[in-house]
């Protein structure tokens, strides 16, 4: 995938039960994942009153601070949890260093902020209808002859007022230096956390990697075979 997933997308009341029942239909027909819908570059955030959670908001980021330093950030919008935030900067940082050709790298402990944010939605009012239908009735006349009449018959229904609402969201995000010099942590295996990414071993699903990570982990592996 499966970035044809349909996340649950709401910048409102009516859009809102329209995303749900589209992410519901996406998840009848197609598995997805966590990292699926998640992992990716961050080129999206919500604006305005939102609520719920999209495939299209938060991502990683990568900024170079120099030849063997970066930083390393992931944002999470709702979802996904702190932890696959903090995971996912891992697997980040792991396709950073393996793009370098770095089997090997420090990574600061990860320190997921949670914040909140509220959405505040005004009332409004669905317009009522009128529907009006056919239906054909048997009637038996005096002589005994049968006939049959259409009738026609109309249901009202009235307005529906949308009461106005608030909607209460959880923003996640970490942002961790990475060096290949510098020893801010133990060190880390590139080969082995996207070779774990691969087999989903954290439970998030298969993350997409970065083209240029997949050819050096080919590349290792053909070192080692």
């Amino acid at each position: 995938m499966n970035r044809n997933c349909l996340a649950l997308v709401q910048i409102g009341m009516k859009p809102f039960f329209a995303s749900l029942l589209l992410g519901f239909l996406c998840c009848l027909t197609v598995a997805c994942t966590t990292a699926d819908l998640h992992y990716h570059p961050l080129t999206s955030r919500p604006s305005g009153n939102w609520q719920g959670s999209s495939s299209r908001w938060g991502g990683y980021t990568e900024t170079r601070k120099s030849a063997n330093n970066y930083q390393i950030g992931f944002e999470s919008y709702n979802r996904p949890s702190p932890e696959a935030t903090a995971y996912f900067s891992l697997v980040r940082a792991a396709e950073r260093a393996a793009i370098d050709g770095k089997k090997h790298f420090y990574l600061e402990p990860a320190k997921v902020n949670n914040s909140q944010q509220v959405s505040h939605f005004t009332g409004y009012t669905i317009p009522g209808h009128c529907h009006t239908h056919v239906e054909t009735v048997e009637e038996i006349l005096p002589c005994g002859d049968i006939i049959y009449v259409d009738h026609e018959i109309t249901t009202h229904t009235p307005d529906t007022f949308v009461p106005p609402r608030d909607a209460y969201n959880s923003i996640f995000k970490v942002s961790r230096q990475l060096s290949y010099t510098n020893k801010l942590s133990n060190p880390f295996s590139s080969y082995q956390i996207l070779s774990d990414a691969s087999r989903n071993a954290r439970g998030y699903g298969r993350p997409k990697l970065d083209p240029r990570a997949h050819a050096q982990m080919k590349t290792w592996q053909k070192q080692t075979s």
